[in-house]
């Protein structure tokens, strides 16, 4: 399983957790137990990937990396959805909190900042470093 498939199934799984009636308590326990399946083989799948040496090679990987970030900040839900409350209905402005905070810590949105900057750092210092 490649690490977008890990990720994936992540964020189903997060999708399934947040359907589920909050007293499925033997339900919620697999799927939690599953999470942290997942979320051990997406660090040994980013483990795994070979870091690259090339300039293209960092750079190609950032790009990747931030487009798993733009898909995860994409799917959170806004904050407008709890701006409308009242009769009008809405959504519980901390359930969009809760919601959206759960959907980073499946998907790893600070690991995935974590190694953009590493990343960044490591793409700067190659070209600081043929330029001087």
């Amino acid at each position: 399983m490649d690490l977008d498939e890990v990720l994936r199934e992540l964020g189903d799984i997060q999708d399934r957790l947040n359907e589920l009636p909050h007293d499925a308590f033997a339900e919620r326990a697999e799927l939690r137990e599953r999470q942290e399946e997942l979320r051990s083989a997406a660090r040994r799948a980013s483990d795994d990937m070979s870091d690259p040496d090339t300039v293209e090679g960092i750079a190609q990987q950032i790009r990747h990396l931030e487009h798993r970030r733009d898909q995860v900040l994409g799917n959170r839900l806004s904050p407008s959805a709890a701006a409308q409350t009242g009769m009008g209905g809405g959504i519980d402005p901390e359930y969009v909190h809760q919601m959206n905070r759960q959907l980073a810590e499946a998907a790893d949105l600070e690991g995935i900042e974590a190694e953009l900057s590493r990343l960044r750092a490591r793409l700067r210092s190659i070209t600081d470093g043929d330029s001087g």
